[in-house]
């Protein structure tokens, strides 16, 4: 198994698409470029099967035969953010989709809810001081309030 591309070590390996070839090609082409290109005696590779929003990317599953014995094989390329990652194990690639997952459900509603009530209140205290040159008493607690929350949060992050 003859490979360029940035390999991790744990049965896949990342090539751009500029490195494949640019943006004119088909994600099917790039897919199969990102194959050839980490095996390179991959005898006729062909895309069997396409699964879409897999990890944030399209998953593609390819088979191929590799000489001298003719051995099917089966990889599977995510392709995501321009960028093709060749897996020759298909359980790296459920892992993958679960480290994904992982990261995407880690930031939840209520962070999201706070951080916009935070804005909001810094950018109104912001306005008022450009204004007014102080702001009302009632956003000066408001304010403190979301410091003393945010800053409270990353030392209890720091701790775990």
């Amino acid at each position: 198994m003859a490979g360029t591309g940035s390999g991790s070590g744990d049965g896949t390996s990342k090539f751009g698409r500029k490195m494949l070839g640019g943006s004119r090609l088909s994600e099917d082409e790039v897919a199969l470029r990102a194959l050839r290109a980490y095996n390179s005696i991959a005898s006729d590779p062909r895309i069997y099967n396409r699964i879409k929003n897999y990890a944030g990317g399209t998953l593609y599953l390819v088979e191929f035969t590799t000489p001298p014995s003719d051995d099917q094989e089966y990889w599977s390329v995510l392709l995501r953010n321009d960028e093709a990652q060749v897996f020759y194990d298909h359980e790296m690639a459920l892992r993958e989709a679960v480290t994904w997952n992982r990261r995407v459900t880690s930031v939840s509603f209520g962070t999201i809810v706070i951080s916009v009530i935070s804005i909001i209140i810094v950018g109104a205290v912001v306005y008022f001081v450009w204004r007014d040159g102080e702001s009302p008493q009632p956003f000066d607690y408001a304010l403190t309030s979301v410091l003393g929350f945010w800053f409270g949060k990353s030392v209890s992050k720091a701790k775990t």
